[in-house]
């Protein structure tokens, strides 16, 4: 129907109007069984149920025999979309707490009828931008006092989809925690949906920076099992 999906995982999810969708194809029996777990950040955390409200999202998991179809091969199953403006999705299929099958998420654009929120990112971007980044890529990467954040401009949803690795060398291996020593880095590789947020065309990340004096910086965004999808690296004099 010339939907894209908003995300592209073991089932691709497509945001419709009324409903949440999950289509998957080719799909058998086994990709039905277990539970899918559909887990929604409201723009405006008041929108949440109170119970939810401690956890800042609500919780729709749901199985797919609930209302899901299996025919040809193929496989959908919908949900019931929210009264409120969706900022973040995350979902997948688990067998247990512990045993995740897949997950993927979903950040969307803040809504232009969240004035207050998109201001308060625009502001934020502007003070961000006043400087020069410290290196110009598929992000540009600006290093704070106390985060490395990243910018793009302008911003689709694709490039917040893959995960981002961020390896940083110190001054000295010392300040390494003890389990990172014997690589001679730290490895702070992050999701775009774990703090970040898109508005108005634009994407901004950030990573708190560590506490130690940082040498050298290797970062990018890569798919497993298919490579990097871009690098770039800087020393940092200090």
């Amino acid at each position: 129907s010339g939907e894209m999906p908003v995300l592209r995982a073991h089932f691709d999810l497509y945001l419709r109007e009324n409903a949440i969708t999950y289509v998957k194809y080719p799909c058998s029996l086994t990709d039905t069984q277990a539970k899918f777990f559909l887990h929604i950040v409201p723009t405006d955390s008041q929108d949440l149920p109170d119970d939810h409200k401690p956890h800042g999202f609500d919780n729709l998991d749901f199985p797919f025999y609930d209302n899901g179809l299996r025919f040809n091969g193929k496989c959908i199953v919908s949900v019931d979309r929210p009264e409120y403006d969706i900022e973040r999705i995350k979902t997948g299929q688990f067998i247990s707490d512990k045993d995740t099958l897949w997950e993927g998420e979903v950040s969307l654009w803040v809504h232009e009828n969240n004035a207050a929120k998109t201001d308060a990112y625009e502001a934020e971007y502007k003070s961000i931008v006043a400087h020069a980044p410290i290196l110009r890529a598929h992000f540009d990467i600006y290093l704070r006092e106390n985060d490395i954040t990243y910018v793009k401009n302008p911003c689709s949803l694709s490039d917040t989809q893959a995960k981002f690795f961020l390896h940083i060398t110190p001054h000295d291996v010392q300040d390494l925690p003890d389990r990172r020593k014997p690589y001679g880095f730290d490895n702070l590789d992050f999701r775009f949906f774990d703090n970040g947020v898109r508005f108005n065309g634009k994407c901004i990340v950030s990573v708190a920076r560590p506490e130690y004096d940082i040498r050298h910086i290797q970062t990018g965004q890569h798919i497993s099992g298919q490579g990097k999808l871009w690098e770039g690296e800087f020393s940092v004099d200090e």
